[in-house]
């Protein structure tokens, strides 16, 4: 390996600021098998393809009152490197990025570990923003932008980069100069609330969702037209949410970021009598739509419990059997999501708790229907999860001797007669 190769790996958490530089300053270039996505070549949000249940991974959660993402596994990068202007801070649960201070900065999260964002087997990322303020001197810039790109493959790199402004959202065009990272297809939308949005991959698609709507479709982009070295945009497995041009600034508000892989859910183990928190499923869908999805859950021994508040979740009134061995809830695609992902100190989306005292293993079964809400009829997909219950091993509990008063004895009188022994 040449000596500048060796240097260029050695650099590359710095080197993602050719991002932030090339892309867009003065040198802008343009158990039981689960059931996967229905293998069509081409699908789109209006077929009516197959759900799947994914194992989800939580990358940020500022519930956790940890600190900006970068506290929890995310890097953070700004150009300039040193004394930037741009600043995050946290503050109740929320990472605030404000790039406003100097439009020419920029500053933003990337997440590069191996995530397995296969898009043919379908995949989804999840994150809950608000663009609070937002200013842009070029119609094909935003101060916020979500940059996802799946794993590699035989088509290259492929993924999606939405632009973010406060009244729309909006896609980067991919291909050759001069229409790589022009705006393409967008919608009308009002970021400057909170959103739980959720980005779904399958094959040469995206779906874009907030709260469970349906709002933004299209097919996924090659960016590695791009000329910059290292290439951001070849980076399989990249999540990357902030600020990545010197053509925009922003103000903008996380709260929550994960990613969902068409993969089986983990086995888990608990001690017996001690509650379960399985807080890693979650749903993908390419063509939920705003249609209602089924879920049921179901354990021969034990108790399923349902978070009846999430945030954005499910209402206590479309869960039915909640505390029982069979739990069916109904919801759009992220009410469903924000209650299976739903996590705090002491609760969280999905609670198992053991009938027995006895260590043993269960089968947690887990169903999902679309319900055919996109015509057709209704496709399921079905999963299972072991839970190994091991038997609690008690503490000897310390005995305390129970002190006496002595009884005072009465001399007696007469012969005192003795018992005999026989053997």
């Amino acid at each position: 390996m040449k000596l500048q190769h060796i240097l260029v790996w050695l650099l590359l958490p710095l080197c993602f600021v050719c991002l932030f530089g090339l892309r867009h300053g003065a040198l802008s270039f343009p158990a039981q098998p689960v059931a996967i996505f229905a293998q069509d070549q081409d699908p789109t949000p209006n077929e009516n393809s197959a759900p799947a249940i994914g194992k989800l991974t939580h990358l940020y959660e500022g519930w956790r009152d940890t600190g900006t993402p970068n506290t929890q596994g995310f890097s953070y990068i700004t150009l300039p490197l040193v004394e930037p202007d741009a600043i995050q801070s946290f503050a109740d649960g929320v990472t605030t990025l404000d790039t406003t201070a100097d439009q020419s900065e920029s500053a933003g999260y990337f997440s590069t570990s191996g995530k397995g964002l296969e898009r043919t087997a379908g995949y989804g990322v999840r994150f809950a923003v608000q663009v609070a303020q937002e200013s842009h001197i070029r119609s094909d810039r935003a101060g916020f932008s979500v940059l996802v790109l799946s794993s590699q493959d035989v088509s290259g790199t492929l993924g999606i980069e939405l632009g973010f402004w406060t009244n729309e959202i909006w896609a980067q065009e991919g291909g050759e100069p001069p229409q790589l990272f022009t705006h393409a297809e967008g919608v009308p939308f009002d970021t400057t609330v909170m959103h739980d949005y959720d980005l779904m991959v399958l094959a040469d698609q995206y779906a874009l969702y907030a709260d469970g709507a349906l709002i933004l479709t299209g097919a996924l982009r090659d960016y590695s037209a791009f000329e910059g070295q290292p290439n951001p945009y070849a980076t399989p497995d990249l999540v990357f949410l902030g600020d990545d041009t010197g053509s925009a600034a922003v103000v903008a508000k996380i709260a929550a970021v994960s990613y969902m892989t068409n993969t089986p859910p983990s086995n888990r183990t608990v001690q017996s009598g001690e509650p379960l928190r399985i807080d890693d499923l979650g749903v993908l869908d390419l063509d939920a739509g705003g249609g209602n999805l089924t879920v049921l859950l179901h354990i021969a021994h034990g108790t399923l419990t349902l978070a009846d508040a999430a945030p954005g979740g499910v209402a206590a009134t479309a869960i039915q059997g909640n505390g029982t061995r069979s739990v069916t809830m109904m919801g759009n695609l992220g009410q469903i999501n924000n209650t299976l992902a739903y996590a705090r100190a002491d609760d969280a989306g999905l609670i198992f708790q053991d009938a027995t005292l006895v260590g043993a293993s269960h089968t947690l079964q887990v169903e999902v229907s679309d319900n055919g809400h996109s015509g057709g009829d209704a496709q399921v997909a079905q999963t299972a999860i072991t839970i190994t219950v091991n038997a609690s091993i008690l503490t000897p509990v310390p005995i305390t001797p129970v002190p006496t008063t002595p009884v005072p004895i009465t001399p007696v009188q007469g012969p005192i007669y003795l018992p005999v022994l026989r053997r």
